[in-house]
């Protein structure tokens, strides 16, 4: 493991733009003070005028075969009522890696889940919004039973 006490840590990619990182889990912090400060990830400047920036991609690992790809997990961490000890995060939104579905949150966190899809979820949880390519209809499952959502167009 390699340490950075003060400065810029630099990771550069090869000839091909790739960089790779091999750990389970990267740990960007200061100073490991008790009250640390905010991190910003962010892909590259433009700089001067009118130069536009450089995109951020942020994938899961690809599977191999029949492999699924590795879903996209953004996490939160709820405080606790008191202690010492870390709280634990838990999803607060979910990439799927194989159907590029988006979970917000979990049904029993009141979250929602909004996808495209020709044909409803066979296992439809209370909160999910598809949209139904097959029907073209904007729906959502809730009160155990799904509703399309109809509107005026604007």
């Amino acid at each position: 493991m390699t340490t950075i006490t003060k400065g810029t840590y630099v990771i550069k990619p090869d000839s091909n733009g790739i960089a790779i990182i091999d750990s389970s889990e990267i740990a960007l912090s200061n100073d490991g003070s008790a009250a640390p400060a905010a991190i910003l990830l962010h892909a590259g400047d433009g700089a001067g005028t009118d130069i536009t920036g450089a995109a951020l991609t942020i994938r899961g690992g690809a599977g191999t075969g029949a492999g699924l790809g590795g879903n996209i997990v953004l996490q939160c961490v709820p405080h606790a009522s008191t202690g010492l000890v870390e709280n634990t995060g838990i999803a607060a939104l979910t990439i799927n890696g194989d159907t590029g579905r988006i979970t917000c949150g979990t049904a029993a966190q009141g979250g929602f889940v909004v996808s495209a899809l020709a044909s409803r979820p066979s296992s439809p949880v209370n909160g999910m919004i598809i949209y139904n390519s097959g029907s073209t209809n904007l729906e959502a499952y809730y009160n155990n039973a799904w509703y399309t959502l109809s509107g005026t167009a604007i």
